[in-house]
């Protein structure tokens, strides 16, 4: 799949399927760096009250698809 910056996606972080968007693409890596949208019931455990409602997280390609 290609993405593009601000491609809607579903981001696979940390076991929970998240919202978000493409920011950049990092094509020789194959990271992608996306803006998600976690759910606050969702426990990330140590870091989850440090987290921001809306993070950057960049995650390997595969562990994003289109929304």
């Amino acid at each position: 799949m290609t993405f593009n910056p601000g491609d809607d996606v579903i981001v696979n972080f940390q076991g929970a399927e998240c919202p978000g968007e493409v920011v950049l693409v990092y094509r020789s890596s194959g990271f992608i760096l996306t803006r998600i949208h976690i759910d606050p019931e969702i426990d990330f455990g140590g870091v989850s009250p440090r987290l921001d409602p809306e993070p950057l997280v960049c995650v390997r390609e595969e562990n994003v698809t289109h929304a």
